[in-house]
């Protein structure tokens, strides 16, 4: 840009596009640079090219598409208003981390594992260092790595708290893959109810990242008892179903798991139908995959009505829910002393499937390049992170053939304004015709 901009004037304007980000300046050159400064660097899986030609269809307007040419492009259809402008390098000589991944051990420690990569022609030596919490040391590893090669590390650490780093200490043309974090999220805390079943509050010894609360208000889920029936009866809902109002000190007839302070008015205000129906519908939420209802054998089960269910029904009949999830919460109206569920391989299973779905970080490290929340390059899965991109981590691309013309700039600059022009006189000609439509019954008369 600053190549480009020597051939401009001081006072001309300047409109620029930051893709991926999609931020746009619109300004003066010499401000241009100061913007450009504020902007954070970003990947995301996207296509350059298809994002080109749709801004040129869009906007119909000619413009120079700056880029290192690392990305997979394609200038067949590159129409003539667009040209393109790269800016790689011959070679690179980038170090990056491309894998790393955090294994749980025994108690307090953890296996941190890495892969190390050299995209250079060169034998490069560094420093690898396993930051702690605040950036604290943990240990240091001289390391030399030959040409395209990688480099496989790995080291077992105590007590290394909630946020690790990795950092390759060389700087070279990439810095964005020379340092790795992986910060811990907190464990999932669950209040379980009075009389609440032993089979529910098993689920947090066995499910990873969840833990008991002490109190409902250090809870991020709460198991709620649903004894009341209120309003309108629900006899008409479910096949020899009755509506049931139940004493104070009677037992729960459903529960609801739920994020805490949320108002489930839906639940609060339905009746509970007692439902006989053993023909149920089973969906085929991923909630319920590896699961199998059909073998549940479920006796005296009280149901949501469908008309007023906000969620979807796991296990139903054509008037009622027996089962139920939401985003943020769970329906259950039967007892684990009514089925035989809690006795199958696929209780704990089911209780994986859904908490896996509502919470998926808890209790495990999440990978980043960055603690910047803006920069996510990578494929992650929730037990590790790949950042090997290799058209932006080997970052050699393309040397461009296009030089900065005055002639070049000049012609583009004149095609935006010619469009400009005939869409005014588009305008123009269209306002004319209107107005002749409108005078010609009078000049008829």
């Amino acid at each position: 840009i600053e190549r480009w901009g020597k051939l401009l004037h001081s006072e001309d304007h300047l409109h620029l596009v930051l893709y991926p980000q999609l931020s746009e300046y619109q300004g003066k050159q010499l401000d241009a640079q100061q913007w450009i400064q504020t902007q954070k660097p970003m990947y995301i899986a996207s296509n350059f090219s298809a994002y080109v030609q749709d801004y040129w269809q869009n906007t119909n307007k000619a413009f120079l598409a700056i880029t290192d040419g690392t990305e997979e492009s394609s200038e067949d259809t590159v129409p003539s208003d667009v040209h393109y402008v790269y800016c790689g390098i011959p070679a690179t000589d980038n170090v990056g981390i491309v894998a790393w991944q955090i294994t749980p051990l025994n108690g307090s420690q953890n296996r941190i594992f890495a892969v190390i990569q050299n995209f250079s022609n060169d034998i490069v030596s560094g420093m690898l260092e396993l930051q702690g919490q605040n950036h604290a040391p943990i240990i240091s590893h001289n390391i030399s790595i030959g040409p395209k090669q990688r480099y496989r590390w790995s080291h077992i650490v105590d007590n290394i708290g909630n946020t690790i780093s990795l950092e390759w200490q060389k700087p070279d043309n990439f810095l964005l893959d020379n340092k790795v974090y992986a910060i811990l999220a907190p464990q999932i805390r669950v209040w379980h109810a009075e009389k609440m079943p032993a089979e529910f509050i098993s689920i947090c010894r066995y499910i990873p990242g969840l833990q008991d609360a002490s109190n409902p208000n250090e809870a991020d889920y709460v198991w709620i008892p649903l004894q009341e029936s209120i309003g309108v009866d629900m006899a008409s809902l479910a096949p020899q179903g009755h509506s049931h109002t139940i004493q104070p000190h009677s037992e729960p007839l459903a529960w609801l798991l739920s994020k805490k302070n949320l108002d489930h008015w839906f639940i609060q205000s339905a009746n509970l139908a007692c439902v006989s129906d053993s023909s149920w519908i089973i969906s085929g939420h991923p909630i319920l995959k590896a699961v199998h209802p059909s073998f549940w054998q479920i006796q005296n089960a009280y149901g949501l009505p469908m008309e007023s269910l906000q969620g979807e029904a796991l296990i139903s009949n054509a008037s009622a829910a027996i089962l139920a999830v939401g985003k943020d919460w769970l329906f259950i109206g039967f007892a684990p002393q009514h089925t035989q569920w809690p006795t199958l391989p696929c209780f704990p299973i089911f209780w994986r499937n859904l908490w896996d779905t509502w919470e998926p970080q808890r209790g495990r490290f999440v990978y980043d390049l960055s603690t910047e929340a803006n920069q996510k390059p990578g494929l992650y899965t929730s037990q590790a992170v790949n950042f090997l991109i290799p058209q932006e981590s080997a970052n050699a691309g393309k040397l461009s053939l296009l030089e900065p013309t005055e002639q070049l700039l000049h012609s583009i600059s004149q095609a935006n304004t010619l469009f400009h022009n005939i869409q005014r006189i588009l305008v123009c000609l269209g306002i004319v015709g209107l107005a002749i439509l409108w005078i010609w019954p009078f000049m008829r008369v």
